[in-house]
């Protein structure tokens, strides 16, 4: 049995996923940016599929792993995002996030606004608030940086 992994988009990290003969499935909003991805990456194992993660429609518990890089950031709704990968995830499922963390700088302040970008910038222990079903395993702050991995519990939320 492959594992399944679900990523945002976020291939970065796709030859270590590749190497445990993983079937992948890709989510991004853009057509566009997915037929680019599959173009750089036409390996039979990736799915490529269109759809909003903050409201995927996937059966609960579909993937063994989620990856997530600035996609947190840039997501309407951090929230209802964190809440959709968790219940995405099996017990014992990990979820790797890679995104700016809340540093109050005059930048992210600016960035913040609608008309300039409107990127939310969390604090880790809000992420891991949004995320009761997980335990945060590791976590790792490289400047404005965070990378966090989750394992969901076995209990039933």
């Amino acid at each position: 049995v492959h594992p399944e992994v679900l990523t945002a988009l976020s291939l970065r990290e796709w030859d270590a996923v590749s190497i445990t003969g993983a079937r992948v499935t890709a989510a991004d909003l853009s057509p566009a940016m997915l037929a680019v991805a599959a173009r750089r990456e036409p390996d039979p194992a990736i799915s490529w599929v269109n759809l909003n993660v903050e409201a995927s429609g996937l059966p609960d518990a579909s993937f063994e792993g989620v990856t997530v890089g600035a996609t947190l950031n840039e997501t309407h709704d951090p929230a209802r995002l964190l809440a959709e990968l968790e219940r995405l995830l099996r017990p014992g499922g990990q979820l790797w996030l890679m995104y700016l963390r809340r540093t109050a700088g005059p930048v992210q302040d600016l960035l913040a606004r609608p008309a300039l970008g409107g990127l939310t910038c969390p604090d880790p222990a809000w992420v891991a608030r949004q995320l009761p079903g997980c335990v945060r395993t590791d976590g790792l702050g490289v400047g404005a940086v965070q990378f966090d991995r989750f394992v969901r519990s076995d209990r039933t939320l």
